[in-house]
């Protein structure tokens, strides 16, 4: 791992922690809905207000300290920006999966987790992207992975 790939680790997994945090609060208050947050390709999917609270942490967590990442999430889709976040000769971006397994979390059904990903990719290149990182926090149990 280089430097800049340490630093958004640690940063990283200490969202992902407190995104696990934000998802025990709707824990036991969650309404279950019947469309995603955005987006028409979305619709007629499950989303909980849980879903939504930790999109909008994560996503204001991770675009305002790296404006120029790649965002990709499962409830909103994609937030491309102006300009790609360029370190050494890489393009990156993360992946975020706010609650997986929303039904079992609407149900309240174990197992549910946080998940983020972050993937790279030679910069100027079609190259697809590699995973160099995840995350898969449960917090029901208290287990990062």
């Amino acid at each position: 791992m280089n430097n800049f790939e340490q630093e958004l680790f640690q940063f990283l997994a200490d969202r992902i922690l407190k995104a696990g945090a934000i998802t025990m609060q709707h824990y036991k208050v969650h309404k279950l809905t019947a469309d995603k947050a955005e987006g028409p390709q979305f619709s007629q999917q499950a989303v909980t207000e849980g879903d939504l609270a930790v999109q909008k942490f994560l996503k204001e967590q991770v675009l305002g300290e790296y404006p120029e990442i790649v965002y990709f999430s499962e409830e909103s889709g994609i937030a491309m920006p102006s300009k790609s976040l360029i370190k050494g000769d890489h393009t990156y971006k993360v992946v975020v999966d706010e609650i997986d397994a929303t039904v079992n979390f609407g149900l309240k059904f174990y197992p549910f987790s946080n998940v983020i990903g972050v993937q790279k990719r030679k910069t100027g290149t079609k190259e697809p992207y590699t995973t160099i990182m995840g995350f898969n926090y449960m917090p029901l149990t208290d287990e990062l992975f």
